[in-house]
């Protein structure tokens, strides 16, 4: 029975290390919801859409997504860019922002062209979803999918 104390404790510590391993590895790739630190007030986000992501403020935003205090009014500004390629940017420099839960209708920038939302309330906690249709994710002649980012209303 002794020699078996051995072999069940190399298989549980095994075990052990696996585990957290396997928790590293699945943490690293899960989006982590942001802290709101910011009190409820009234805002201007920049939003600079780039050919494959948002950048909220400076801070890419697609993956971990953004938040806003719940009952926050938020006013974006709302720019357009592609990355260093000039036949692109030349011709293909469109997007759209919306947020389908907020917005009748999305805000089209082109070029250098700088867009601004109206004010929009942010008076239901959730989660909402900005999306950018024309142009995002694509190359032309290729197509795509529009790029989304989740705004956390904390």
């Amino acid at each position: 029975m002794s020699s078996k104390k051995p072999i069940v404790g190399l298989i549980f510590l095994i075990g052990v290390a696996l585990v957290t391993v396997g928790a590293g590895f699945y943490t690293a790739f899960l989006p982590i919801k942001p802290t709101c630190p910011a009190p409820v007030g009234v805002y201007n986000l920049t939003v600079t859409i780039h050919q494959w992501y948002f950048e909220i403020n400076g801070t890419d935003a697609t993956k971990n997504g953004w938040c806003i205090p719940h009952g926050s009014i938020v006013t974006f500004v709302i720019k357009g860019t592609w990355e260093h390629d000039a036949e692109i940017s030349a011709n293909y420099t469109q997007h759209s922002f919306f947020i389908s839960a907020l917005m009748s209708s999305p805000v089209t920038v082109s070029g250098s062209q700088v867009a601004r939302t109206g004010a929009l309330n942010f008076n239901i906690p959730g989660d909402v979803t900005l999306v950018c249709t024309i142009f995002c994710g694509t190359l032309p002649g290729v197509g795509g999918h529009p790029i989304t980012t989740t705004i956390h209303v904390t």
